[in-house]
């Protein structure tokens, strides 16, 4: 075990290339089987393309504000029921409860923070010129279902610093998935989803990525396997 792969997908040669957190977002989402989906800030759409092709019944939605990540993810997602639009998601007139999960994987950095790629596309998919997680939580909630649940994936300290303030919002973590690139290494990135309500004991995992540089854990490749099962 440890050599699973992705499946190939369209993307830009240079400048933004999508990572392994696309990939841990896709297979922490895809538990909850939702049956009406959003991906906010889809990219070149990875997890919009394994939410589509795992759960062939459900109806997703892929929203991508710039022209070029929009037309790849177009392009792979043709053959999936997967609508794609360009444009701020923020902006359009979603229909009340019209999702039942929206999952969204976002800029990680804040203006001012971090090193800012010469690529506009890049740059603009690390960091969070036009609206952080926070800002599309807030307006895309009423596009939600009453019961529906919110899946992100952020730096584990992002993630402790944001969680706080999503409580005293009303949102509360159900599952958390912490993942750390080595066994010796504390967790990085943090997968959660994000539900309305009272404040529940989440379900916490935590999931070693590699044993060597570039090969999988036996757990990862399990964790994967999920999104290329036929």
């Amino acid at each position: 075990m440890g050599d699973w792969k992705p499946l190939p997908l369209a993307q830009p040669r240079r400048g933004y290339r999508y990572s392994v957190d696309a990939l841990l977002l896709a297979g922490f989402t895809l538990a909850f089987s939702p049956r009406r989906w959003l991906d906010i800030g889809t990219g070149c759409g990875v997890i919009a393309f394994y939410l589509g092709r795992c759960l062939p019944a459900s109806r997703g939605v892929a929203v991508e504000r710039q022209p070029q990540l929009a037309a790849f993810a177009r392009q792979n997602l043709a053959d999936r029921s997967v609508l794609v639009v360009q444009g701020d998601a923020r902006t359009f007139p979603w229909r009340a409860h019209a999702f039942d999960l929206l999952v969204c994987n976002p800029p990680f950095y804040l203006p001012g923070h971090g090193k800012i790629k010469k690529d506009p596309v890049a740059a603009h998919a690390r960091h969070a010129f036009f609206g952080t997680f926070d800002d599309f939580l807030t307006a895309l909630q009423p596009a939600l279902t009453p019961a529906g649940r919110v899946c992100g994936v952020l730096p584990a300290d992002v993630y402790a610093r944001l969680s706080p303030g999503w409580e005293q919002a009303g949102w509360f973590p159900d599952a958390v998935l912490r993942v750390a690139s080595f066994a010796d290494r504390p967790a990085g990135l943090v997968c959660f989803s994000l539900v309305r309500g009272q404040p529940v004991t989440p379900a916490s995992r935590d999931l070693v990525l590699y044993r060597a540089h570039r090969v999988y854990t036996d757990a990862a490749t399990a964790f994967f396997a999920r999104l290329t099962r036929d």
